[in-house]
């Protein structure tokens, strides 16, 4: 198994194989991901570091990470309040469950 399967493995089981965007779990969905919470398209013009760090990563399912692109993460809340009608404070729940997955200890 290569690192980035072994590494995808352990994010999606310590996001408990839930989307952290939009909270929707496997078993409701065709496909989970990983998702690059600051962007590679970001770290690549130097602005991050560390891409492939579990800090930087987040189970989403395929739709989430679709939208998302190469969004930040407070883009893409913006984005999701203009065009898919969430609230303010669903935004920051969905951040804070950003927060709250990228800072959970992983084993590799």
């Amino acid at each position: 198994m290569s690192r980035a399967h072994r590494l995808s493995a352990v994010i999606l089981a310590r996001d408990a194989n839930q989307d952290v965007y939009c909270e929707a779990h496997t078993a409701e969905v065709d496909m989970m991901t990983v998702d690059h919470v600051m962007p590679r398209a970001v770290v690549t013009r130097g602005l991050a570091a560390d891409d492939d760090e579990p800090s930087n990563l987040v189970a989403a399912c395929g739709r989430c990470n679709s939208m998302k692109r190469d969004l930040t993460l407070p883009v893409f809340a913006l984005y999701l309040m203009e065009s898919h009608g969430w609230t303010v404070p669903q935004a920051l729940a969905m951040m804070e469950r950003v927060r709250a997955a990228t800072t959970r200890k992983v084993s590799k």
